[in-house]
C-alpha cells in the first residue's frame, strides 16, 4: 500500500496521512506479534487484531477515495483470516463490522451529489465478495476443525472399545509420574486382562470376541471416575489410571 501510494501520486494531498497510518499499523503488528508475551491477549488475540486492523483499513479507504478505493480488498483479507481461526459467530461479527466500516468510510467522504451508479455497483460487488469470501472461509475452517478432531481421536482413542489407546495412556502416565514427583501425591493403576477370550474367538468368531471387548470396556467406563483414564493396553488387556488414589481406594 505504501509503495502504491508513494509512486502513483493519486493521493498526493493525503500521502503523509496515509503513510502515517500505515506506520502505526506496522507498529501495532510489531507489538502484537513480537513484543507482547504469547498469551497476553489470550483467546481474544485474533479478535483484537481483527478489530484494530479494520480500523486502520477504514482510515486508508477513507483517505483513498471511499467507494472506489482499491484497498477494499484489505477488508476481505482480514475477514477471511479471522474466519479461519475464530468461531463462526465471531467471524460473522467481524464481517458485519468490516461492512459497516466500509459504509462509514464512504459516507464520511461522500461527494456532494452522492454516489453515481458506477460507484454504487462497485460498493455492491465489494460487499457481495466480502460476504461470499467470509462464508467460504467459515466452511473451510469448519472442515479443518472436523478433520483435526477426527485426527486427534484416531491418535488417542482405541477404535474398537472407545477407550484411550496405549499411546495416550503412556503419555498420561508420564504426566502423572511427573506431577506425583513434584507434589508428592500418589496414584494407582488398575490392570486387567480377560480370561479365555481366545476360546470365544475360536468358538464364535472374532466379531463375538470384539463384542466382548466392547462390553467389558463399557463396564470399565461406567465404573470409573471422570478424572480417571481408562485405556485398552492391547489385545485383551485393560488399564485404568487413577490419580490422587491410594491402594485402598484403588481396590
Amino acid at each position: 500500500t505504501g509503495i502504491l501510494v508513494s509512486t502513483s501520486g493519486l493521493w498526493a494531498d493525503r500521502q503523509g496521512a496515509i503513510l502515517a497510518i500505515l506506520g502505526l499499523a506496522g507498529l501495532f503488528v510489531l507489538v502484537a506479534h513480537d513484543l507482547l508475551p504469547g498469551g497476553a491477549l489470550g483467546r481474544a488475540k485474533y479478535i483484537v487484531e481483527g478489530v484494530v486492523s479494520i480500523v486502520f483499513v477504514t482510515l486508508v479507504v477513507l483517505l483513498t477515495g471511499g467507494a472506489p478505493s482499491p484497498f477494499f480488498i484489505a477488508f476481505a483479507l482480514i475477514v477471511v483470516g479471522a474466519a479461519l481461526v475464530v468461531p463462526p459467530p465471531a467471524a460473522v461479527a467481524m464481517a458485519v463490522l468490516a461492512a459497516a466500516s466500509y459504509f462509514v468510510a464512504i459516507v464520511v467522504d461522500l461527494p456532494p451529489g452522492g454516489l453515481d451508479m458506477a460507484a454504487i455497483a462497485i460498493v455492491g460487488v465489494n460487499l457481495l465478495a466480502l460476504i461470499l469470501l467470509a462464508y467460504v472461509a467459515m466452511v473451510v475452517a469448519r472442515e479443518q476443525r472436523r478433520t483435526r478432531r477426527a485426527a486427534v481421536r484416531l491418535s488417542t482413542i482405541d477404535a474398537l472399545t472407545g477407550l484411550a489407546n496405549r499411546a495416550y495412556l503412556i503419555a498420561a502416565l508420564q504426566r502423572e509420574i511427573e506431577r506425583g514427583t513434584r507434589y508428592g501425591r500418589g496414584f494407582c493403576l488398575l490392570m486387567a486382562d480377560l480370561d479365555n477370550l481366545k476360546e470365544v474367538n475360536d468358538s464364535f468368531g472374532h466379531s463375538a470376541g470384539d463384542r466382548v471387548l466392547a462390553g467389558v470396556a463399557d463396564v470399565i467406563r461406567a465404573g470409573v471416575r471422570r478424572i480417571d483414564t481408562a485405556a485398552r493396553l492391547g489385545g485383551d488387556e485393560f488399564v485404568v489410571l487413577l490419580p490422587e488414589t491410594d491402594p485402598a481406594g484403588a481396590y
